[in-house]
């Protein structure tokens, strides 16, 4: 090989080097968790210690967060809000939300239908 390839192999991969690393450091993420996780598992592991009410606050108050600051809620966030709603029976609350988590995540379809009939079956007892 003469230098002139060498001296282009060189150049292409501290290229390369630099473009790697600057992927690195891009600590963005696609979505805003904003303590989100935390208090799943809090929820989760110590079931109770945290009133449903706070909770609800809690999330709402980070869902306005979201939207002031154009993020994106996290997958599973309007579903768990919306099971929190029909925890402390406000069943229109929860049934909005599962709607934005379908419409958000159209995968979560399944899950959320079968959250809205439940929340249709417990009106219908009213």
């Amino acid at each position: 090989m003469n230098s002139h390839h060498t001296r282009q192999l060189m150049w292409a991969c501290l290229v390369l080097g630099c473009l790697s690393l600057s992927a690195c450091a891009n600590t963005r993420t696609m979505y805003n968790w904003d303590g989100y996780e935390d208090q799943i598992y809090s929820s989760y592991s110590d079931p109770g210690k945290v009133p449903v009410e706070q909770q609800i606050e809690n999330m709402e108050a980070s869902s306005q967060r979201n939207t002031e600051s154009a993020t994106t809620t996290p997958p599973g966030f309007r579903a768990h809000l919306g099971f929190l709603y029909f925890q402390v029976g406000k069943l229109g609350l929860a049934v909005h939300e599962f709607e934005g988590e379908k419409s958000a995540f159209p995968e979560s379809a399944v899950f959320v239908d079968r959250m809205i009939a439940r929340i249709h079956l417990k009106e219908a007892k009213r």
